[in-house]
């Protein structure tokens, strides 16, 4: 049984809504509903190297895709590929394959998804008061939105094509690998491994791609020297030690006051 096979949500909420019963166009909803977050989700496992591991855990289709956007800001584009031949001067000759992708419009999301699940709830007492509970216009709007879920649902491939940097984190040698693109618009990298989270400041140029760990700097106490120690493990109750004489010490915030000096006219 194809439960939460998105192709399958989709025939059964096109025969669904062609029945047309109020009992039917509300079982509608739930197959398109759980169409949507299929995609959503097929959409994510390409991203298993992108992504932590607790982003798997959140259901919100909606929220899947914000998070993607972090990571790849076309992640929504629709695109196309094509494979030819080669001559031998390396120009194409003969045309083998090609496909488009279709992605699933963000107003789908935004608006619609949990629009959708609002008839999959029984009318409040309000809503029973005031007859506001709008079956009698459901259908057609089931029916405006089959299109734009059918062009995602029915796509025959899948695909996460970009320009990326990679790395291996210092801290736990877990690969690290990052969109250009997104790099551009916030330079600033995470290690996936939920053990580690150690924080890169990535600088992107044409040539190369840099990562630097970012660290606090702070004199030993007790010897002088000068430590470094990684940004994310500046967490209360934190035990670090001294590189040069082994001493150590525990990271802890605290709160002070001040005397507030109020404006006086």
């Amino acid at each position: 049984m194809y439960y939460f096979d998105r192709n399958e949500n989709l025939k059964r909420a096109q025969n669904l809504i062609e029945k047309g019963t109020p009992d039917a166009l509300r079982y509608a909803c739930l197959e398109l509903r759980f169409c949507i977050e299929s995609i959503c989700y097929e959409k994510l496992k390409l991203y298993e190297k992108h992504v932590p591991k607790k982003v798997y855990e959140t259901w919100q289709p909606k929220k899947v895709i914000e998070i993607l956007q972090e990571y790849d800001p076309y992640v929504l584009e629709d695109y196309e590929i094509s494979f030819w031949s080669e001559k031998p001067d390396g120009t194409p000759d003969k045309f083998i394959l090609g496909e488009k992708h279709t992605n699933l419009r963000f107003g789908i999301l935004k608006k619609h998804y949990y629009k959708l699940g609002n008839y999959l709830h029984a009318p409040t007492l309000s809503q029973q008061i005031n007859d506001l509970t709008c079956k009698q216009d459901l259908k057609p709007y089931l029916q405006s939105m089959l299109p734009d879920i059918s062009a995602a649902a029915l796509n025959t491939f899948n695909g996460n094509i970009a320009m990326v940097a990679h790395f291996n984190c210092k801290e736990c040698g877990h690969y690290i690998v990052r969109n250009i693109e997104s790099l551009k618009k916030n330079p600033v990298a995470v290690c996936i491994n939920e053990n580690c989270n150690a924080e890169y400041d990535v600088i992107v140029n044409e040539e190369n791609t840099s990562w630097k760990l970012r660290e606090l700097d702070y004199d030993c106490p007790n010897c002088k020297k000068k430590n470094y120690l990684g940004a994310h493990h500046l967490k209360d109750g934190q035990v670090i030690k001294c590189f040069s004489c082994s001493t150590r010490y525990v990271l802890f915030r605290y709160w002070h006051i001040k005397e507030l000096i109020e404006n006086k006219t």
